[in-house]
């Protein structure tokens, strides 16, 4: 009976429920480190505070210490409102768990948690100060307080400020051990590229070689038929380009990589490519030719075959570009011959040190020596912050020029939130010399280690990639990709470089003077903003190496900078001409309803604006995008002829 009696009561103190025990809370500031070894402060009040455009995003954590059970609590969320009754969404809320990959429940670690609190505000959300708390058994209720400035944030494929994130559908197949291009390849990659278009990647790189410094043993292209009359299979191609729209839209470019420094003037007797015997078959690798000494006709087919599916899916405005990465420029005729031959007209684009090169353009044709490029990014990020006072704006009609993230000086901080929420403002607004870079690029998105190693740089070293860039801002989850810390942070940053360049461009861009009132507004947000970055990375931190840049970081952790972040939110709602509901033609249509496009995919959303090229649609979630009229289905190209009255 004792025993029995014993077990009973050790039974019930196992089950005890987590409110009998006490709960530690700190709410850090977000550009703190949160990890199990970092030791917090507890608040005096911990309270957590958000601040977010309406269709932009924040988050924020809460660290909870115990000792033990941490890993079956279920925080709650109250409604957040705004004192005149405004309510956020529930939907535009939510709590994920972890330090690494955020997850919907907590991992087995018991005595220690991480709960971050997202907020993706609805384009319609009115801006707003919303209020409400946060609920942990065993611990008071923790004031939550989300600030919607007002400014509509365009979708972020749409940003002026470009981002270039490298994916790698090789490392997916392979951590998942899938086959290539199969059904379970693209369920997998469905989420990578759902995060993309999260943060936004306005550049394709499609691999047509093997063995590259991508560590790719497969192409995007694959080959069907004999091995000596190879003929380019688009299956695999395609399904790509649906998965990207789906999440990301057009791409702005699309780089068609195909030339490792050393073939430039060693060129292989053979190159790897994949091959399939039929649509359905499994993909396989083969060895052809190289293309120098190669069928030119079928590259000339493939080459075709791209182009016009770039045009079959809609992306009107997309350019394909040759790629290639290295400062090389003695290419040898037969080289310029053959890419002429089966791409005339195609431009290029480089990964290059520029040493020696002409300046960059602001916009228009840049010639190096024969050939025309369209895209260039130095692998830098650059030196000296620009005076902002002679910031001329224009990032629209720039010629897409953009810095890396690589730096020697960063190696080792990229893992800092402050990295993530300060780099694509600093990169994105800087000036070597006359030059004005447009954006950011070279950031691995999802190239994980396989194996104990990661596939960037298996082949050649001419990667610059993983010398001082990230490899990854996202992590693998069971099926798929999940969002991590520095995936938010980096989130947040980019849209404050959006804001940024929106207000600059209202100072210092081609369109009427703002009225002095606003002028004054504008320019304290961008003085403030500027500061912010200088204060935290360039003028405190350059000099020394990583340890005083790393300091630098860690000193955002201790400082209040959210309310510069909101009033340049507000600033940039002020350059945009924001209003309190997303701006309609007057054919705009008030109702929700299914539209479908060329391909057979469907989605619910409400007409904006049209005209004669192209629809403005607002999604149910809040996010808006637009659509060339020619990818939509012919009911819905004749549905715009005859737009419905504004009027209900």
């Amino acid at each position: 009976m004792y025993r029995l009696f014993l077990s009973f009561v050790l039974l019930n103190l196992m089950l005890a429920p987590l409110c009998a025990q006490p709960v530690e809370v700190f709410t850090p500031n977000p550009a703190a480190e949160i990890s199990a070894e970092m030791p917090f402060t507890p608040a005096a009040e911990p309270a957590l505070w958000l601040v977010a455009p309406r269709n932009g995003s924040a988050t924020a954590p809460v660290v909870l210490r115990a000792a033990r059970g941490l890993d079956r609590i279920r925080p709650q969320l109250s409604p957040l409102r705004t004192a005149s009754g405004q309510t956020l969404p529930a939907d535009a809320l939510r709590i994920r768990f972890g330090t690494q990959g955020l997850l919907d429940r907590p991992e087995a670690d018991g005595a220690f948690l991480a709960v971050w609190l997202t907020a993706d505000i609805p384009a319609q959300t009115p801006a707003g100060d919303y209020r409400g708390a946060l609920r942990i058994p065993g611990a008071p209720d923790i004031p939550v307080r989300v600030q919607v400035a007002d400014w509509i944030a365009p979708n972020p494929n749409a940003f002026q400020i470009r981002a270039s994130l490298l994916q790698s559908a090789e490392t997916v197949a392979r951590h998942y051990d899938v086959p290539v291009w199969s059904e379970d390849h693209f369920r997998h990659l469905d989420s990578t590229l759902r995060l993309m278009g999260q943060i936004g990647s306005q550049v394709m790189y499609l691999n047509l070689a093997g063995h590259t410094h991508f560590g790719n043993e497969h192409t995007h292209l694959r080959w069907s038929g004999a091995e000596r009359a190879p003929e380019p299979e688009f299956t695999a191609l395609e399904q790509y380009f649906v998965l990207w729209n789906r999440h990301l839209g057009p791409p702005r470019q699309i780089i068609l990589y195909m030339m490792e420094d050393a073939w430039a003037t060693r060129p292989p007797q053979t190159m790897q490519v994949s091959y399939v015997p039929s649509p359905r078959g499994a993909t396989q690798t083969r060895e052809i030719p190289f293309y120098w000494r190669g069928d030119t006709e079928a590259w000339r087919r493939a080459i075709d075959g791209i182009r016009e599916r770039v045009r079959q899916i809609g992306w009107t405005e997309t350019e394909v570009l040759f790629g290639v990465i290295h400062d090389n420029r003695n290419w040898p005729p037969e080289k310029l011959e053959f890419f002429e031959a089966v791409g005339p007209g195609l431009r290029w684009a480089a990964f290059t040190h520029g040493r020696g090169d002409p300046p960059v353009p602001s916009e228009g044709d840049y010639r190096i020596g024969p050939l025309s490029f369209g895209y260039i990014e130095y692998p830098y990020a650059t030196r000296s912050l620009i005076d902002p006072s002679s910031q001329n704006g224009h990032w629209t009609r720039a010629f897409p020029f953009i810095t890396s993230m690589r730096d020697s000086s960063l190696m080792g901080s990229d893992s800092l939130p402050a990295y993530w929420r300060l780099m694509p403002m600093a990169s994105a607004l800087n000036s070597r010399g006359a030059h004005h870079y447009t954006g950011f690029g070279r950031i691995g998105f999802d190239f994980w280690d396989v194996d104990g190693r990661p596939l960037i740089g298996q082949f050649f070293r001419n990667h610059n990639l993983y010398r001082g860039n990230p490899r990854f801002v996202v992590r693998p989850g069971l099926e798929g990709a999940v969002a991590t810390p520095m995936f938010e942070h980096f989130r947040e940053g980019v849209l404050s470089a959006e804001a940024l360049a929106v207000v600059m461009n209202r100072l210092h861009g081609e369109d009427p003077s703002p009225p002095t009132g606003q002028r004054k507004t504008l320019e304290e947000a961008a003085t403030q903003a500027f500061d912010w970055i200088q204060s935290y990375y360039f003028l405190e931190a350059r000099e020394g190496g990583n340890d005083p840049l790393r300091q630098a970081f860690l000193k955002m952790a201790e400082a209040e900078w959210r309310p510069a972040l909101f009033a340049l939110y507000e600033a940039a709602g002020i350059a945009a001409g924001a209003q309190t509901a997303p701006p309609e033609s007057p054919g705009a249509d008030p109702a929700f309803r299914t539209w479908t496009s060329r391909d057979g995919r469907q989605i619910q959303a409400r007409m904006l604006r049209a005209d004669r090229t192209s629809v403005e649609l607002l999604r149910a979630d809040g996010r808006t995008f637009t659509a060339p009229l020619e990818s939509l289905s012919d009911a819905d190209q004749q549905y715009l002829r005859n737009p419905p009255s504004s009027t209900p």
